[in-house]
């Protein structure tokens, strides 16, 4: 007992000292008022999901360090993308040099405190109203959309552990506690996911209410006869992730949707009640959303037909150049021929973004580079990979059952939809795929499938090298040609 009581408080020393040195280095780019805003709202969005963990009993003291390892990193990089939008001056932590959908989000929420600024046009108004009504109460400084990121995404990485946990082992104390470390690790890793909550972006708010979902939809399938607390504690997940979905992006609750009735088809006779419920609260939901975006039908059916519209959004980067090149007019190619391409389309959107950068000065080199340390979401994806070829279709082996299959239908279809060519829609889901990570690492640590697991991840390595290294010529090859180009025009002028 009392060496538990030790390691609790050493830990609690561990947290504290983590604080201090978050904390140290947010007072070397900020004055001291902005440096304690920056380390009280760190803070503040650690403490939900430390507290969540701690009330779980499968959460032991390896999942609690990769937490903690999570806060700490995004503590360090959010300090730096602060500085690098405000360089370190309070008077811009007000008006931050910010771009893209940062910008339109920024000044949205800003818009309605200050009604001199500008509204731009938001197709999906829920973000900014939360970082508005956040500002209310705190102040308008950008801090605050940053930490509510920060906190979206720990909670978002405590959700998938019990996600896990629910899917692989509900009933055994001892395999959970390293199913959780396990799958909290993962999370922890994801870089690219990660990065996300550095900007200004509605990215998180979607893993928390993706994670959520998948929750209650885990616990919706592991347990055909709940009691009265599961079966309300399910519906709550469902509702509350689906409404945050609907209000932040409206079109992913269709993937709710397909979530539920896929789920309720397989067992019909005993899951079609709960079912209906769960599809109801979905439903409900995506009609809150609808309401209050910019997201009319006619929009939504031209993003599934193609044509200018997708053309004209996706695949515009002078670095994705060549894969336009090679997938040609891909947004007017009949259905068919769209469907023929989607192991392609769905490959590239797996390896993208690419491990490397172009055109990348001394400022800001680390916060480019950090979204493509892209190795644990490889790792991750060759063991799901070896899951659905060698795993999935076995009744003996334990599997997750149809579960599994709805992230890896939501993959295609995004695929499908953007041409493989925005990997940063697949960001909400990649939590899903964590569970069958972590069964096939769970099977092989206790000796099956140990001999085809090593040959598969062998020849999945090589293949993913050469991939990289044949994508890495080509694009700079391309590269030099465009600039090459542009020389010679300038000449010719």
């Amino acid at each position: 007992m009392s060496w538990k009581i030790n390691r609790r408080v050493a830990f609690i020393v561990l947290e504290v000292l983590v604080l201090a040195l978050v904390s140290l280095w947010g007072l070397r780019y900020f004055a001291l008022p902005d440096a304690a805003r920056l380390a009280a709202g760190l803070l503040v969005a650690y403490l939900p999901a430390r507290v969540l963990l701690a009330r779980d009993a499968n959460a032991g003291i390896g999942s609690r360090c990769w937490l903690l390892l999570a806060w700490a990193i995004l503590g360090v990089m959010v300090t730096l993308s602060i500085f690098q939008a405000t360089g370190g001056d309070s008077a811009m932590m007000q008006h931050p040099h910010l771009r893209s959908d940062d910008l339109g989000y920024f000044n949205w929420a800003l818009s309605q405190i200050d009604p001199s600024v500008q509204r731009p046009r938001v197709t999906f108004v829920g973000y900014p109203l939360i970082i508005s009504l956040i500002w209310r109460v705190l102040g308008v400084h950008l801090v605050w959309p940053l930490v509510f990121n920060v906190m979206c995404t720990l909670l978002a990485i405590v959700l998938t552990g019990k996600m896990t946990v629910a899917l692989i082992a509900p009933r055994d104390e001892r395999t959970s506690r390293w199913v959780m470390a396990a799958a909290l690790m993962m999370c922890s890793l994801l870089f690219f996911m990660l990065a996300h909550a550095l900007k200004v972006l509605k990215d998180p708010a979607c893993y928390l209410a993706t994670t959520a979902v998948g929750l209650a939809l885990a616990r919706f399938v592991t347990h055909d006869d709940p009691d009265c607390r599961e079966w309300r504690r399910c519906w709550l997940l469902m509702l509350g992730g689906s409404l945050l979905m609907a209000v932040v992006r409206t079109s992913f609750v269709y993937f709710f949707m397909l979530g539920v009735v896929l789920l309720t088809v397989t067992k019909w006779r005993v899951r079609w009640k709960r079912g209906c419920v769960l599809l109801a609260m979905t439903i409900i939901s995506f009609a809150v959303g609808y309401c209050l975006s910019f997201y009319p039908f006619s929009q939504q059916v031209s993003t599934i037909a193609g044509g200018y519209p997708m053309q004209r959004l996706f695949i515009t980067g002078y670095a994705q150049q060549p894969y336009l090149e090679m997938i040609g007019q891909y947004f007017y190619y009949p259905v068919w021929k769209r469907l023929l391409l989607l192991p392609f389309t769905a490959a590239v959107q797996f390896v993208i973004p690419f491990p490397w950068i172009y055109n990348a000065g001394a400022e800001g080199a680390v916060l480019e580079l950090f979204p493509r340390i892209r190795v644990m979401w490889y790792f991750v994806g060759g063991l799901v990979m070896f899951y659905y070829l060698f795993m999935s279709w076995r009744r003996s082996g334990g599997g997750l059952g149809v579960w599994a299959f709805w992230p890896a239908i939501v993959f295609l279809i995004i695929a499908y939809v953007v041409g493989g060519s925005v990997s940063r829609y697949v960001l909400p889901f990649e939590f899903l795929f964590i569970p069958m990570a972590v069964f096939v690492l769970y099977k092989v640590k206790h000796g099956e499938h140990r001999n085809v697991f090593f040959v598969w991840m062998a020849f999945y390595c090589l293949f993913l090298v050469a991939t990289l290294l044949i994508c890495h010529e080509v694009q700079l090859e391309y590269l030099k040609n465009l600039q090459q180009y542009y020389r010679d025009h300038a000449h010719r002028h």
